[in-house]
């Protein structure tokens, strides 16, 4: 069984997800489910980058803790329906402990 492996860019945590996230996710998706009905095994990761200043600055502006910020955009990018094999920010483990996704 061949392999493939996709993955999208990391996206920052500073706001919810929108149209472009939508666009890439979507379209990386649409790659992935193609791959698996023609009997490829499949890796789609996806992934959010929660250190930043920005991330610091939209948790103030929410009056919430920068983690319960991250977390919260975390939960909103994974209820998109989209299949991927796993999801990971860029404070979890290496991919192969990643999280996977719901």
């Amino acid at each position: 069984m061949p392999k493939f492996y996709i993955t999208t860019a990391i996206d920052y945590s500073n706001g919810d997800p929108h149209l472009g996230h939508a666009l890439e996710k979507i379209g990386a998706d649409c790659i992935a489910r193609y791959r698996r009905l023609a009997g490829d095994a499949v890796h789609f990761l996806m992934g959010m980058d929660e250190h930043s200043q920005s991330v610091i600055q939209a948790a103030a502006a929410a009056g919430v803790t920068p983690q319960a910020w991250v977390d919260r955009m975390a939960r909103a990018s994974r209820t998109t329906g989209v299949g991927c094999t796993a999801a990971m920010t860029t404070g979890s483990a290496p991919p192969s402990r990643a999280t996977p996704a719901p």
